[in-house]
């Protein structure tokens, strides 16, 4: 019968540490949002991220999508920085308000909510979200158009501003959805 060696255990493997404090699903909701807005596939955002990362630090096309899809995050912040300088975003805004009381901390009074969100209400109509940078005369044109004043030029001849539920009534209304 072997008993227990008086040897010294070898020290457990520590528990991998992130570096980064970030919140997996607001980053991932942040990154995808500034991608899409960016018009970049996660191919050429990770093309374009390599080129603002240090000699021999890589990041790839499928880390980019799984950073975007919450799959996975960013152990360094030079990732995160590359891929805000790559979507004209700050790095901030990407990892969010981490520490309200520090430095460089957001506004405690501004929303934690950042980019665009549409919910569908079901009766014709969205629940719309925005909480984005806009110049002054993007601002007023959201305004204007969310209370339903006419502009100028209202383009109210032009069928692509034109109502697609409007639009799709006739065809819509008689046709059997059972699954």
């Amino acid at each position: 019968m072997q008993g227990r060696s008086n040897a010294p255990e070898p020290p457990a493997k520590p528990a991998k540490e992130r570096t980064l404090p970030i919140d997996k699903d607001a980053f991932a909701q942040r990154l995808w949002h500034a991608i899409k807005r960016s018009g970049l596939t996660y191919k050429e955002t990770a093309r374009r991220a390599q080129e603002h990362l240090p000699p021999g630090m890589r990041i790839s096309d499928v880390s980019v999508w799984s950073y975007a899809k919450g799959r996975s995050l960013p152990r360094r912040m030079t990732h995160v920085e590359a891929l805000g300088r790559v979507l004209g975003v700050e790095t901030q805004e990407l990892l969010g308000s981490v520490d309200l009381h520090g430095p460089g901390a957001a506004n405690q009074d501004e929303p934690n909510f950042t980019g665009v969100h549409v919910d569908d209400l079901g009766d014709g109509r969205a629940m719309l979200r925005i909480a984005t940078a806009a110049p002054w005369p993007v601002a007023l044109e959201v305004l204007r158009l969310l209370k339903g004043e006419e502009s100028e030029d209202d383009g109210s001849d032009d069928p692509v501003d034109a109502d697609p539920h409007e639009r799709d009534a006739d065809t819509t209304e008689n046709r059997d959805d059972t699954i």
